[in-house]
């Protein structure tokens, strides 16, 4: 695995525990199993897919710039296309909260996997 790759998980990781850790000390009166619950949703739902969407300026944006503004973003993408799905096609919540941060987190890879589509083809037509 890239050493690159591997470095973004692991600061992903740690957001993703600081969010878990934020809302139960919010939420200090709740038992750990509703807070950590509101923490996954809460993460899955806007912070990752927002983060994904803002792959495309790794090379521009650092880490911490991509995570703030990537939740910003996938609030509002999350928020304005669920809404849209939900009156306009009337596909329920249950389904959008597992389909949209999923097609989010391709979305965000699909810039790279042309990269690397685009470097194998130069690299087969120069070996030839």
């Amino acid at each position: 695995m890239d050493k690159e790759l591997k470095d973004e998980i692991i600061r992903v990781t740690a957001v993703f525990a600081a969010i878990v850790i934020a809302t139960k000390i919010i939420f200090y009166r709740q038992d750990i199993i509703t807070t950590t619950k509101t923490g996954v949703a809460v993460f899955w739902l806007f912070v990752l897919p927002g983060f994904m969407l803002m792959r495309c300026l790794k090379e521009k944006a650092d880490f911490a710039t991509r995570i703030i503004a990537g939740t910003a973003l996938g609030i509002a993408v999350v928020g304005v296309i669920g809404y849209n799905l939900g009156a306009i096609l009337g596909i329920s919540f249950a389904v959008q909260a597992a389909a949209l941060p999923a097609l989010c987190i391709v979305l965000g890879f699909l810039p790279e996997l042309k990269k690397k589509g685009k470097r194998n083809s130069q690299n087969q037509r120069n070996n030839s």
